[in-house]
């Protein structure tokens, strides 16, 4: 079931200095191609 808005902004106020890199994180967790840096 999806979150509401509501919802996701308050998970998203807690990773208030940090939400582009575990969106980053997250994305790369999906990517079929393993990338090394």
């Amino acid at each position: 079931e999806p979150v509401s808005r509501h919802e996701a902004r308050e998970v998203a106020a807690n990773w208030e200095p940090w939400k582009t890199v575990a969106t980053w994180y997250m994305w790369r967790s999906i990517d079929p191609i393993p990338v090394e840096y």
